[in-house]
């Protein structure tokens, strides 16, 4: 049996998902679990049902704030914590930054970030993203759920 030329092809090396794309397995596997429709889940969370489908899908970035939200109408969180996710996020991202001996500034130049972002997310100021918790967290050596306080499956 002759090999076909595909099978000798050198193949780049298989990406990790991104956080953004661990978050959006988690929910989506979670609402199936529950047999919820996206449109049910959008209801709970007050969201439009294309958000849902976009945020499944992964092709739209999202606050941490509205992953809450999500985890919440499915259950998988309580409405009455008594810290919520923007807040272990902002009080994890302080104790993480000091504990690497970085500056606000050095941080946020690791990060790719403006120098201000970090100082407003350390004081809750701002809607932090996915994405920029993952540019936070590479930029720390840390993982994105050690940011957030929460886990996500690999």
């Amino acid at each position: 049996m002759q090999e076909s030329w595909a099978m000798n092809m050198p193949h780049p090396p298989i990406a990790s998902p991104t956080f953004r794309e661990r978050c959006a397995r988690l929910l989506r596997s979670e609402r199936e679990r529950q047999n919820m429709s996206q449109e049910e889940l959008a209801v709970l969370a007050g969201f439009h049902r294309s958000y849902v489908s976009h945020i499944e899908r992964a092709v739209q970035n999202m606050s941490l704030e509205n992953v809450e939200k999500l985890m919440v109408a499915l259950g998988m969180l309580s409405k009455d914590s008594t810290l919520s996710a923007l807040d272990r996020f902002a009080t994890n991202l302080r104790r993480v930054r000091l504990e690497s001996g970085l500056s606000q500034e050095k941080l946020a130049e690791l990060a790719g970030v403006h120098r201000t972002y970090v100082s407003q997310a350390e004081r809750r100021v701002v809607s932090i993203s996915l994405d920029s918790i993952e540019k936070l967290a590479a930029s720390l050596g840390v993982t994105e759920e050690e940011l957030v306080g929460m886990s996500t499956p690999e």
